[in-house]
């Protein structure tokens, strides 16, 4: 309820310019949000259903270039945006979890508290307080070669894991030591 203390929203507009056209706009573009994110969730889950249980292994390009008029990158994304739509990104920034599917730079959410995130990172406690923490099944992926491309899995590192508050610097620290030793393993074996 308004009071008269509360500040009046003030609207600028061009001479002309119905505000109420205006404001229709903005109401219709983000009921269309809403409905593009929901659409991307359905035909994302449904095919992630197809995939996993009924297209044989190594027909999945084929049978979605046969069968769809989407990209096979397009549809490998909208099933990742099914498969992480619980996730931290996708339900605070939608955007930018997409963004970040799609291998763009993510928005920065804004912090929640009125501490600043170079007081947040000061912390000299570095014990994990809880949280998920790391989890590698955030790579809805795993056991399909070559499937998440590196850009994408750069994207998704940066938005889930060293942008999580939630992971330890010790732990972010104590992953990457485990990744360079296993990428020289690799490296080794090529």
């Amino acid at each position: 309820m308004k009071t008269d203390d509360d500040p009046k929203e003030i609207k600028f507009t061009l001479e002309g310019i119905n505000q109420r056209d205006i404001d229709a706009v903005n109401n219709r573009l983000a009921s269309m949000k809403k409905r593009l994110r929901e659409d991307i969730l359905f035909i994302g889950g449904r095919l992630a259903k197809m995939r996993d249980k009924k297209v044989p292994y190594g027909s999945w390009t084929s049978f979605i270039q046969r069968t769809f008029p989407l990209s096979v990158k397009t549809a490998n994304i909208w099933i990742r945006a099914w498969e992480g739509r619980d996730t931290e990104l996708a339900v605070n920034d939608w955007e930018g979890y997409m963004r970040a599917l799609y291998g763009n730079e993510p928005k920065k959410l804004k912090p929640s508290s009125k501490k600043s995130l170079q007081e947040d990172d000061d912390d000299d406690d570095l014990k994990q307080h809880g949280g998920e923490g790391f989890r590698p099944s955030f790579f809805p992926d795993k056991g399909h070669p070559g499937f998440l491309g590196f850009k994408n899995l750069v994207a998704v590192l940066e938005a889930e894991f060293f942008g999580s508050k939630n992971v330890t610097q010790e732990a972010k620290l104590e992953f990457v030591d485990q990744l360079i030793k296993w990428l020289k393993d690799r490296r080794e074996k090529l």
